[in-house]
């Protein structure tokens, strides 16, 4: 089986309240009440996905594309980015084996592993 990498950087991807923060809510001149209340989200919920401690859904991307007349698969696209990178930097994963290792691994240790999981 062919190896395939996705180059990227060693920098964390940007989460997606960075941009409705930075780019999109000053463009429309709303207020963020106004925002969370056009979204149907409380203020708090708003505040802490703009400030990058909580995850957009794929309810609140559909609202927001919505709202702001946009695609909200690119939200949930950064999120996804972001929540995998986290996942790649926070996970133990030395201990899951490559299927090339499965391959090279004599039988009785491929079963071992099979009957053990």
């Amino acid at each position: 089986m062919a190896e395939y990498e996705v180059k990227r950087g060693n920098h964390r991807p940007q989460h997606p309240g960075f941009l409705i923060a930075d780019t999109v809510i000053p463009a429309t001149g709303m207020s963020i009440s106004a925002v969370s209340r056009h979204l149907g989200i409380s203020r708090q919920r708003l505040h802490s996905i703009l400030a990058e401690r909580a995850p957009i859904t794929p309810q609140i991307a559909a609202r927001m594309g919505k709202l702001f007349e946009m695609n909200g698969e690119i939200l949930l696209k950064m999120q996804a980015n972001l929540d995998y990178w986290d996942a790649q930097h926070t996970i133990d994963l030395s201990s899951v084996p490559t299927v090339s290792d499965l391959r090279r691994a004599p039988v009785s240790n491929v079963s071992k592993r099979m009957v053990t999981n």
